[in-house]
């Protein structure tokens, strides 16, 4: 009996493990399992969350912003209209000090680290303004992927530290294929 209880007991607490697995690594193509492109079932599936469009096919919008929890993390998703799979993951937001990529860049990672860390790369630096126009404290730095241009690793930076990273299309870049 008490075997059947252990195995019961490791079958339960297994199960979101499977489905998510352990793996917060930031990359150009996504988030540890999460890969950019996936449509919305796939999506729906490893989240284990279903995602109600309001915009997408609704009322002409091509964008959606989803917000969902991955390895029991709060991220943000953008969805894009796609027709053959209703919507595709296009980028993602994080902020959680848990995600980083696989050399350790991350929440409060600083600015001259991720210069000197990817000086060999295709790297674009400019502040962020306010919608008067005004310069903000931030900064972005665009690590962007040498292979494609369009596929980059967005870093935000505050008081020169970094407060998120989003994976998704280079802006500059964005229609280039």
């Amino acid at each position: 009996m008490k075997h059947i209880f252990l195995f019961l007991l490791l079958a339960v607490t297994a199960s979101p493990a499977i489905s998510q697995k352990n793996d917060p690594i930031v990359s150009f193509d996504g988030i540890g399992q999460l890969k950019l492109g996936m449509g919305k079932a796939e999506l729906e599936k490893l989240l284990q969350v279903k995602f109600v469009l309001k915009h997408i096919h609704v009322d002409g919008i091509y964008v959606e912003t989803v917000q969902a929890k991955y390895l029991g993390k709060d991220v943000e998703l953008y969805l894009m209209r796609s027709e053959e799979k209703v919507a595709i993951w296009e980028k993602v937001s994080l902020t959680h000090p848990i995600f980083k990529t696989a050399d350790g860049m991350g929440m409060e990672t600083d600015q001259s680290t991720i210069i000197n860390k990817y000086k060999d790369q295709l790297l674009i630096i400019h502040p962020e303004y306010s919608a008067e126009g005004n310069p903000t404290n931030r900064t972005t730095i665009i690590l962007a992927n040498i292979d494609s241009y369009r596929d980059a690793i967005i870093f935000t930076m505050a008081n020169k530290k970094v407060v998120a990273i989003s994976v998704g299309p280079t802006p500059q870049f964005r229609h280039r294929e």
